[in-house]
């Protein structure tokens, strides 16, 4: 607390009179009254500071009154701020989910595309192949006729037997049927285009059973040694290996056409079933073909514009949406070759049902008995 300049003269003069009169030496009174007069100075100065500080706490007062408002005002327009990116943010949501479903559109345009460009080439393919199978066949016929001219006075060593109900060479052949097949063959004799019975034990076959009548589609020689490419004349795909000369055990010679009307009721039943099947795996392979290629665009994307971290690619705007989008599309392929492999499932348990019965039939009406169990769907 400051003294004012008032009380401190009047304590100085007090000081005064009781110096004089105690009879004080003039030197400390001189210096007496020198303490008052820095005393008064002092007083002089506090009381101006003091002024001073008072004006600068209402200044201050003012500055924060101002600066009080200012906030108010940014915190309402940050407020708003905040409303708007809100709105904006849920537009650009909208926006991708849009542009996702564009995007898938795109791609199912394209692959339809393609497929109808590969299917146009294939239509021009198949209408050669057919000129030049019509020219094969005509001069396989001469072979043919020529064989037999030369075989006729040999003595054949053959017998006869049934199919299988797997339909494999439907329809030329089914399981109503018998052949006529020799054994005591020159493996040089046999031609594409005939059937053979082979044992693909040990041979890295798309087969399920060990005794099997396939169609020859192409043949080789290696190290002396012929070998047979076979496939079935209803299955998609060839046999998957090449047959030596020494796993065939007869090609067949003659076929006697057999007609039973239960079996072939069921025949009828079956051949829309397997037209089904074949046309669902189809399309499972067009699917697994798309994701693969799909696979393949997603990984070198990957490698282009994101990070490798341990096992996790991590990456950054813009690349991000598009790695997400890419792989939401592997998922819904995956998606969709599963569901088609949902469709397949009963067609082909209905189909195997109907084909055991089948060879049930095979049974009473040719008096064959076979242990054969066909493979599960």
């Amino acid at each position: 607390m400051s003294i004012s300049k008032k009380a401190l003269t009047l304590s100085f003069a007090i000081t005064a009179l009781l110096a004089i009169a105690c009879g004080v030496p003039q030197e400390e009174y001189d210096a007496l009254e020198a303490e008052r007069d820095a005393a008064l100075a002092d007083g002089t100065r506090l009381q101006q500071e003091k002024q001073s500080l008072e004006g600068t706490v209402t200044s201050l007062g003012a500055e924060r009154d101002a600066a009080n408002e200012t906030i108010s005002e940014l915190e309402a327009d940050n407020q708003e701020a905040g409303e708007q990116i809100a709105a904006l943010a849920s537009e650009r949501d909208g926006l991708s989910g849009q542009v996702s479903e564009l995007t898938d559109s795109v791609a199912t345009l394209e692959a339809s595309n393609a497929t109808l460009m590969e299917s146009l080439g294939e239509l021009e393919t198949l209408e050669s192949r057919k000129e030049s199978l019509e020219t094969d066949v005509a001069t396989l016929m001469l072979e043919i006729d020529t064989l037999r001219d030369q075989r006729a006075p040999l003595v054949p060593d053959t017998y006869m037997t049934g199919f299988i109900c797997t339909g494999s060479m439907n329809p030329v052949i089914n399981c109503m049927d018998e052949a006529v097949w020799l054994e005591n063959f020159d493996p040089a004799d046999i031609i594409v285009g005939a059937v053979i019975g082979f044992d693909p034990t040990g041979l890295d076959c798309r087969l399920s059973h060990d005794r099997v009548a396939h169609r020859v589609i192409q043949i080789k020689e290696e190290l002396g040694v012929l070998y047979f490419l076979t496939q079935g004349d209803n299955n998609r795909k060839d046999d998957g290996c090449w047959v030596p000369e020494t796993s065939v055990f007869a090609y067949m010679t003659e076929l006697l056409e057999g007609d039973f009307e239960d079996m072939q009721a069921l025949l009828d039943q079956i051949a829309p079933l397997e037209d089904q099947k074949d046309a669902i795996l189809n399309e499972i392979d067009q699917l697994e073909l798309d994701y693969d290629a799909a696979e393949v665009e997603y990984d070198q994307f990957l490698q282009d514009h994101c990070t490798l971290n341990g096992s996790q690619w991590t990456c950054t705007s813009p690349w991000f949406q598009t790695a997400v989008n890419m792989f939401n599309a592997l998922q819904d392929r995956i998606d969709e070759i599963e569901a088609k492999w949902a469709e397949y499932l009963p067609v082909c348990q209905q189909a195997r049902s109907l084909r055991t019965e089948l060879q049930d039939l095979q049974a009473i009406h040719l008096g064959t008995s076979s242990d054969y169990t066909f493979p599960p769907c």
